[in-house]
């Protein structure tokens, strides 16, 4: 115990000019996270709406409430019978400060904060790379395996801390809170937990920020869907959609746009838009928008994916027969945050969100956005959502080259697909550098690509023709950023499962992986990678370029050929004397696979035989064998 109490008193001594590591800190993944204190705001929970109140008289500073909101209902936790449940009005609330308070100042406003009647938590205000996110009362906790629900249930009593639920989809997670009773504020709790080593994981519950991937669209012309200049030799720098188009549209994929919530009476979206499965991870109601208050970014997504053809207005989407979901995560236009790209979301809402896409029946889930808190909670979440649904993720966007590694979650699981962003010619988009060819185009990129060792392919995401909100022009807008690629790759995968809705969420990777085109091969190096199974690649482009068309027929000529006992290829021979099982199996171009068959060989799953590769089955009492 005497540890837990010298760790107790090192957390509550804060220094808010400190220029040394934080005093506040998590641990992910075994590397300690320092939280960067906000000494301009304090973040307060409270049973009960926090009311204002002058605390001149006590010699320290005044406040002001600047938000406040009620805690939010989890629906993916599942409550433990007999365990005390949180009071249902929690609140969280975050109060701005006067600059320039010295440490005994602010210490002794922390202080008088938390003698606020029903006031349960004070902390300050943190960021991590420069992006707000708070801490909120209540933590994460998993178990290493189920029996040690006892132990859990021991430490939440020893410090009065409820145990709110565990998470149905992964039950070894659970969610504690700390309430008016608890001993320990959270991040004393998280860090006790994590030092007892009796856990697998434990993390603090943030309101983290969501930054969308895109910036002000400027529309020159639609060239990522059929562009047919010749660029120093090479045609083709776009995704090749109209041969996909030959076999499918789209019809009967399901995308889960996980943006902001969608304009659902847009003529050119209005149809494939499937609203009543929508969800707000915010409210856990139907995704409403409201011109006066919703911004573009989710609009813009959907009409990239799903945009209706044939209809004589707007545009055409890459997978215009598709349906769309909304899983809405909204950014206010009214909204006085410094940075109008970000959103707050507690991780918990965040993967609640994939979940909820998983139940309505997405096959496909878009994610234009990256998130600035590290959590093992998320990672595991898309780990189990990826063995469901084909989860892409934009690879973020930058403005100084020094930053450019690939934004989280995009990096946290090799299964999701991460989408880079190039230009019209061919090129990564580089901040700062001239889009177009020669002295006739004098467009600059206001933004760049994001690139290194996760990224796996590259899509159009300059100037893209898609949907505005049917309250401004409707269409004819564009779309910039690594958000714009995101969406391109999302329609593709619709693409891909529309025709073979069979095919697992890792084969429709591998497929949109191995297809992929080597742009501009004389600026970018594409090398064997051994951890690169489906091609040469490059830090830059990935596989290369997506291509809708080659995709879709190669997904179309593998599913389509069916491999059973009876089939019959006159060649070489192998005889073999036990059973064989193929799962989810990838033959090489110059791979060759032959069996003959005298036992069962059973095929468990659907597989990819690139082009030139050879699978055989031999059925050795056939005659002629």
């Amino acid at each position: 115990m005497k540890r837990y109490i010298s760790l107790l008193m090192g957390l509550l001594a804060f220094i808010p000019t400190s220029a040394q590591q934080s005093d506040y800190y998590y641990y992910y993944k075994g590397n300690r996270i320092d939280l960067e204190v906000d000494s301009t705001r304090l973040y307060v929970v409270s049973e009960g709406m926090l009311e204002q109140q002058n605390t001149s008289r006590t010699s320290s500073a005044n406040y002001n409430i600047c938000k406040s909101s009620r805690s939010k209902v989890y629906n993916n936790v599942v409550p433990l019978q007999n365990e005390r449940a949180v009071p249902p009005e929690v609140y969280f609330s975050t109060l701005e400060i006067p600059t320039g308070l010295t440490s005994d100042q602010y210490n002794a406003l922390i202080k008088n904060v938390k003698s606020h009647e029903n006031v349960w938590q004070v902390l300050p205000s943190f960021s991590i790379d420069g992006k707000q996110v708070n801490v909120t009362n209540n933590f994460c906790v998993r178990l290493k395996e189920s029996e040690d629900f006892g132990e859990l249930r021991n430490m939440a009593a020893m410090y009065k801390i409820d145990i709110v639920g565990f998470n149905e989809h992964m039950p070894l997670w659970y969610v504690l809170s700390c309430n008016a009773s608890s001993t320990l504020d959270v991040l004393n709790a998280v860090e006790l937990f994590r030092q007892s080593e009796k856990f697998s994981c434990c993390e603090p519950e943030f309101y983290a920020t969501i930054t969308y991937q895109s910036n002000d669209p400027h529309y020159i012309y639609q060239w990522n869907l059929n562009y047919t200049e010749e660029i120093n030799g090479y045609q083709g720098v776009d995704i090749n959609v109209e041969e996909a188009w030959e076999i499918t549209k789209g019809d009967s994929a399901i995308v889960a746009v996980f943006d902001e919530s969608i304009d659902t009476d847009h003529p050119d979206l209005s149809d494939n838009i499937l609203i009543y499965k929508g969800y707000d991870i915010s409210t856990g109601a139907i995704p409403t928008y409201n011109v006066s208050t919703n911004r573009a970014h989710g609009t813009l997504s959907a009409g990239v994916i799903a945009a209706i053809q044939d209809n004589e207005i707007g545009l055409t989407g890459i997978a215009p027969e598709s349906n769309i979901i909304s899983i809405a995560c909204d950014i206010s236009a009214s909204s006085n945050d410094s940075d109008n790209n970000t959103h707050k979301a507690t991780i918990l809402q965040i993967a609640n969100g994939f979940f909820k896409a998983c139940e309505k029946g997405a096959n496909v889930i878009n994610c234009p956005w990256s998130c600035n808190a590290y959590s093992a909670l998320l990672d595991e979440t898309i780990g189990y959502i990826v063995n469901e649904c084909v989860v892409v993720f934009a690879a973020g966007n930058y403005q100084y080259e020094s930053d450019c590694d690939i934004l989280y979650p995009a990096s946290c699981n090799p299964r999701i697909l991460t989408v880079g962003g190039i230009t019209p010619y061919g090129k990564r988009v580089i901040h700062g550098k001239n889009m177009g060819s020669g002295s006739s185009s004098a467009y600059y990129s206001f933004i760049g690509s994001r690139y290194g060792a996760e990224l796996d392919v590259v899509a159009p995401a300059v100037l893209i023709y898609t949907t505005d909100p049917s309250s401004t022009t409707g269409y004819d807008s564009d779309f910039n950023g690594t958000s714009a690629a995101c969406a391109h790759v999302s329609a593709i995968a619709a693409l891909i499962l529309s025709a073979h809705p069979d095919l697992t969420p890792d084969q429709v990777v591998g497929i949109i992986e191995y297809t992929s085109k080597k742009i501009s091969p004389d600026l970018y190096s594409y090398q064997t990678d051994t951890l690169r199974p489906h091609g040469t690649w490059n830090e830059e482009m990935g596989y290369g370029l997506v291509d809708a068309g080659a995709a879709v027929q190669i997904a179309d000529k593998a599913t389509r050929t069916t491999y059973l006992r009876n089939t019959v290829v006159t060649d070489t021979k192998h005889i073999i004397d036990y059973d064989v099982e193929i799962e989810n199996a990838i033959i090489n171009e110059d791979g060759m696979v032959e069996i003959d068959k005298e036992h069962n060989v059973l095929i468990k799953k659907s597989f990819l035989v690139k082009k030139d590769g050879i699978f055989r089955v031999f059925e050795s009492t056939l005659p002629n064998g």
